[in-house]
């Protein structure tokens, strides 16, 4: 098993993280996490990371979004 190879060395590696899928009131930001050897950055099982693996969603965007005032266009009146 790599764990017990001195020379393999597996570690926790955030491979892509994404943008927040809100821009305010509260959203998630999720990324791919996987197992690498650092020798090789190969990919490799969870069980031979030896540290806990890091969260792959985290909260976003947690601030109160902005309140503005909406004046709607003034449609023609019909008079009946």
């Amino acid at each position: 098993m790599c764990h017990l190879d001195p020379d393999c060395n597996p570690d926790s590696c955030v491979l892509l993280s994404l943008k927040c899928d809100v821009t305010c009131g509260g959203g998630t930001r999720t990324r791919d996490v996987s197992c690498v050897t650092l020798q090789t950055n190969s990919v490799v099982s969870d069980d031979l990371c030896r540290d806990p693996k890091p969260h792959e969603s985290e909260p976003c965007a947690q601030e109160e979004c902005p309140c503005e005032y909406y004046i709607a266009h003034q449609q023609n009146c019909v008079l009946f």
